[in-house]
């Protein structure tokens, strides 16, 4: 079932069509790793992290917020772009976010 799971495929070319303050986009021409001919087009961000936060009864922390491409908010996880001043090793760190830091609401 996952027989090319760790395979890797062939990037033949890589253009950049668009560059803006958040994300870019590429145009690539590539070999999948069975074989298949194809053009993508990949959208390139800076570091990003996704928070999984669970309450000590066990819920799951989401947000909403209202996002340009549904023209509509939009339930997700709290995540974001990573800040420069930011270092991988604080985001890895368990101590990263606090409980003490989270202000949870109560269930309706």
């Amino acid at each position: 079932m996952f027989k090319h799971l760790s395979q890797s495929g062939e990037v033949h070319s890589r253009k950049t069509v668009y560059q803006g303050r958040v994300f870019a986009v590429q145009k690539l021409t590539i070999t999948t790793p069975d074989g298949l001919a194809v053009e993508r087009d990949l959208i390139k961000t800076g570091p990003t992290v996704t928070i999984l936060a669970i309450s000590d009864q066990g819920r799951v922390v989401i947000t909403s917020e209202y996002r340009v491409g549904v023209n509509h908010n939009s339930v997700s996880l709290p995540a974001g772009l990573v800040n420069p001043a930011e270092t991988s090793s604080m985001l890895q760190s368990g101590n990263y976010m606090r409980k003490r830091d989270m202000k949870l609401p109560e269930p309706r």
